[in-house]
């Protein structure tokens, strides 16, 4: 809310204002405010996010001043900032029939419907808001926008923003949110221009550095994103979350010895997190710095003996080793704390090979068709595995069930033909053989790579003749 206050008192009068109010607090003497002061102690308050403060500083001024529009403006304000919403509409309403025009309760009446969900209600507010607005017109337009933002629909907020900017390009705030609100709904490309145009106008504003880092990783432009995060932690050092990302980042990059140096200084900030202490050591197994990898991994643990990140990482360790139980036991510790990340099940499919388990490696391999079906090499190596282990009866089912997933896939129709030939059930086969030759006619060799005495079958001559004239006329 814009105070008046700027406009009739000196800056040191004013920071007086609140001086006197707080020594009144001190010695419990009643002090006269004039209704300019209290705005501005009001308004300070708000602006320090105190809604407690403000509100015990607005009841005394509606006991000096009980009719005073201001502040009921500022109470109803208050009331919403409260979660009183019903009171601060009902408050809002009533000033609305001393002053139908003021562009402030409109924007405050529609920030109450939105948060009741009455789009239509808010929108007209909104629209009253912006048709009795006649100057700073940007400004209202942008806090409108930031209303929209804060329940979350950012679409909505874009347009307000948008609209700001065209007025003013040169409002700092707006552009911020712009960015934000192309960020949150992944248009990155246009987030990184909003917070480069920000940049151009507050360039140390650590924040948005770090946010055009993040959006800058999303595109997968991981130099650029390192560029920024290095700005954001240059203009403030102590920066945990720039610190983390910039470390991943030049992991990402494959500079292990600067990630090294981010991991240190991150754990030197905040103190020994099991997370970073785990990057700390994947970077030094990069660098095939094992036995310092194998101390930070050990430091892991002790922070959190369930550290899954740790145990992985230890595992495959152990494997490389060639201590295949130990590996074993630990993927599998890993796995029990966290079941859902598709390395440590192919992780578990290695080391299961080496012991010949072959239960865990059929739960490992369902379980990752499970988790990502899109992936047809996991259908593939499933059913490869099942077929080198003599069960192709059960390969062709895990292919059929790929092709639900893959319908258009002819590496894998072409794998199960090569299995229905196997199994005896050529019938099977010449019906595969057909839909993969309509989808990859020219990949029909790899089957005969795959299934050398395919070649000479009759009824697989005859069908890849009949194909091979139609993709000749």
């Amino acid at each position: 809310m814009n105070t008046e206050a700027n406009n009739f008192h000196e800056e040191d009068e004013l920071i007086e204002a609140v001086q006197r109010w707080e020594e009144m607090l001190r010695t419990g003497e009643i002090v006269y405010f004039d209704v300019i002061q209290f705005e501005y102690i009001i308004d300070n308050f708000l602006d320090e996010g105190s809604i407690t403060t403000a509100y015990e500083v607005m009841k005394v001024a509606l006991m000096q001043h009980p009719s005073s529009f201001n502040i009921l403006l500022r109470k109803a304000d208050i009331l919403f900032n409260m979660g009183e919403i019903k009171d601060s509409l009902e408050l809002i309403n009533q000033l609305l029939k001393i002053e139908a025009g003021n562009p402030e309760l409109h924007l405050l009446k529609g920030s109450c419907h939105l948060f009741f969900n009455e789009n239509v209600k808010a929108s007209k507010a909104f629209n009253l808001a912006v048709r009795n607005t006649f100057d700073n017109k940007d400004e209202i337009l942008y806090n409108i926008g930031f209303t929209y933002e804060q329940s979350g629909r950012y679409k909505k907020a874009l347009l307000y923003f948008k609209e700001a900017w065209e007025l003013n390009p040169l409002n700092e705030a707006n552009l911020y949110e712009l960015a934000f609100c192309y960020e949150k709904l992944d248009e990155n490309l246009k987030s990184a221009e909003f917070y480069n145009k920000y940049i151009d106008l507050d360039t140390f504003s650590f924040s948005a550095w770090y946010n055009l880092g993040i959006v800058y990783s999303k595109l997968n432009k991981n130099k650029k994103a390192a560029e920024a995060y290095e700005y954001a932690l240059t203009i403030n050092e102590n920066f945990p979350s720039g610190l983390y990302n910039l470390a991943n980042t030049y992991m990402m990059l494959k500079e292990y010895n600067k990630a090294i140096d981010v991991c240190n200084n991150y754990i030197e900030l905040v103190g020994s997190d099991d997370e970073m202490v785990c990057a700390l050591a994947e970077c030094y197994l990069k660098l095939k710095r094992t036995e310092e990898a194998l101390k930070s991994l050990k430091q892991a643990l002790k922070i959190n003996n369930k550290s899954h990140t740790a145990l992985y990482l230890l595992a495959g360790i152990e494997l490389k080793k060639g201590n295949f139980t130990s590996a074993y036991n630990k993927i599998k510790r890993a796995i029990d704390v966290e079941s859902k990340i598709e390395d440590y099940w192919l992780l578990l499919i290695k080391i299961s090979e080496k012991q010949y388990r072959m239960a865990d490696a059929l739960e490992a391999f369902g379980m990752l068709c499970r988790l990502d079906p899109q992936n047809f090499k996991y259908w593939h190596n499933y059913a490869r595995f099942l077929n080198r282990k003599g069960f192709t009866k059960q390969a062709i089912e895990v292919l059929e069930k790929a092709l639900e997933h893959h319908p258009d896939n002819s590496e894998l129709s072409y794998q199960l033909v090569t299995y229905c030939l196997e199994s005896g059930d050529e019938n099977k086969a010449m019906l595969h053989l057909r839909k993969a030759l309509s989808i990859d006619f020219k990949s029909h060799k790899k089957l005969f790579r795959d299934k050398p005495g395919a070649e000479s079958n009759k009824s697989i001559q005859k069908i890849i003749g009949q194909f091979k004239n139609l993709n000749l006329s």
